[in-house]
């Protein structure tokens, strides 16, 4: 099974996801931390948001300044009748115009209008001071506010915040200054990263389908770097002195492949002649000895010729035709075994082929069939219905037959051959993007088949 590999997209973004994360996180604890053993920045953050809060309230435009407590915080700021009551209830408002006339308050008492210890007219802008030292908090403090061309000063008071006010000031602030912005943040970071990372892989990308396309067989394969970063660059540059190894690892193999045909098939025949001058029976035994021989050294120079084929050696192969030339070859050596061999055409169409290689496939499937059978087996070859051509025989059948998977690698071995017509045929089929397949019962014969993409 091919292990899946993670985009570099997906990994970059992970990461700077659980880093950005790890940040927030901390930056929280950090904020947290710091308003929460700092009273005066929590109690700033309080009297802001209250007030404005409050602001919302105000009625302008009439010929005296109307209020009307906004409907989230009428609870808040109920009336109460007394100090007490007003220090139960936790929280005290005070609003006045700026001629200091009062515009609204939640305990007109003047036990309740001592809480706020001064003259609020002559207060700054900003002010407040703590009742209590640490929390729940307890203070008093107030702003001015210009609302619709007028200046209104607000006084509120906290008596142990029972509605917990605190937390809500904390949270704003943490919103407003860390989680937003840097929500922002993370994203114009992963965004500007993603289109970075997009960007540094297309040359990447292009040169690995290049890699996908070329075939090593015609043409020098070797990756373009250029618009590559370094680093990539440089992984680049061993691939590339590893495809020049390949390439010449081809040359090699091409001229093994030729070697092997002329410099050692040459004595072989020489040999051979010589030995059928001679009349013995062990001349005859010797000529049958090389000719199993050169039928060897036939299938081996195949067999590496394979991965030197040039892909303009592909035409349109009259299968039908090739197949009955193929037979019409071989009859000699099936009569000579003792077997019989009958062609039937169901339809063959033609193919996408090289001729050589195919009549190759061919012959090899019927000497598999001769090889491993007993005398009096009787080999039918058929083409069709369609881009296909089998094999089958009425032997014994073959013991334990190799599965798919070890035709697709070469991985046979029948009886007591060495398997290289079967891997010539797989590897035939495979450069013509073919199906073999390969069945076989005990008792009742053997079928191959080859099936051609249409």
């Amino acid at each position: 099974m091919t292990a899946r590999h993670s985009s570099l997209l997906h990994v970059v973004f992970r990461r700077i996801a659980a880093f950005g994360a790890l940040a927030m996180v901390i930056q929280f604890s950090v904020v947290a931390h710091e308003y929460w053993t700092d009273e005066t920045k929590l109690v700033r953050k309080i009297i802001t948001l209250e007030t404005e809060l409050l602001a919302a309230g105000i009625r302008p435009g009439m010929a005296e300044p109307a209020f009307e407590v906004p409907a989230g915080l009428r609870r808040r700021y109920r009336p109460a009748n007394s100090l007490a009551e007003l220090e139960t209830n936790g929280y005290f408002v005070l609003i006045n115009d700026a001629d200091g006339h009062r515009v609204f308050t939640n305990c007109d008492r003047p036990a309740c209008m001592r809480v706020l210890n001064h003259d609020t007219s002559h207060m700054p802008d900003f002010w407040f001071h703590m009742l209590a030292p640490n929390k729940p908090l307890s203070f008093i403090g107030g702003r001015r506010l210009p609302i619709a061309g007028e200046t209104y000063q607000f006084n509120i008071g906290s008596f142990q915040d029972p509605e917990n006010r605190i937390i809500w000031a904390l949270w704003e602030e943490i919103l407003s200054h860390m989680l937003v912005p840097m929500s922002i943040m993370l994203v114009l970071v992963v965004g500007a990263t993603t289109l970075s990372v997009r960007t540094a892989l297309r040359p990447v990308l292009r040169a690995s389908a290049i890699a996908a396309q070329a075939d090593p067989n015609t043409t020098a394969l070797r990756l373009d770097t250029a618009g590559m970063p370094r680093e990539i660059a440089r992984f680049s540059e061993v691939i590339n002195r590893n495809f020049g190894r390949i390439n010449d690892l081809i040359k090699g193999q091409k001229l093994f492949a030729s070697a092997i045909s002329h410099e050692i098939r040459t004595p072989v025949s020489i040999v051979r002649l010589e030995l059928e001058q001679i009349d013995h029976p062990r001349a005859r035994k010797a000529i049958d000895d090389l000719d199993g021989l050169t039928h060897l050294l036939n299938q081996l120079t195949a067999l590496a010729k394979l991965d030197a084929v040039d892909p303009a050696s592909f035409v349109d192969v009259d299968l039908v035709a090739l197949v009955e030339n193929v037979i019409s070859d071989m009859v000699p050596l099936v009569y000579a075994r003792s077997k019989s061999i009958e062609f039937e055409n169901q339809g063959g169409s033609p193919v996408w082929g090289v001729p050589n290689l195919l009549e190759n496939l061919v012959r090899n499937l019927v000497e598999n069939s001769v090889k491993h059978t007993p005398a009096g087996t009787h080999i039918v070859v058929s083409t069709g219905p369609g881009a296909q051509v089998s094999v089958r025989d009425n032997g014994p059948g073959i013991v334990g037959a190799p599965s798919q998977a070890g035709m697709v690698t070469g991985q046979v071995k029948l009886g007591d051959g060495l398997g290289i017509g079967l891997n010539i045929i797989t590897g035939i089929a495979k450069l013509h993007r073919a199906v073999f397949s390969l069945g076989s019962t005990p008792g009742e014969g053997t079928r191959a088949t080859i099936r051609f993409p249409t």
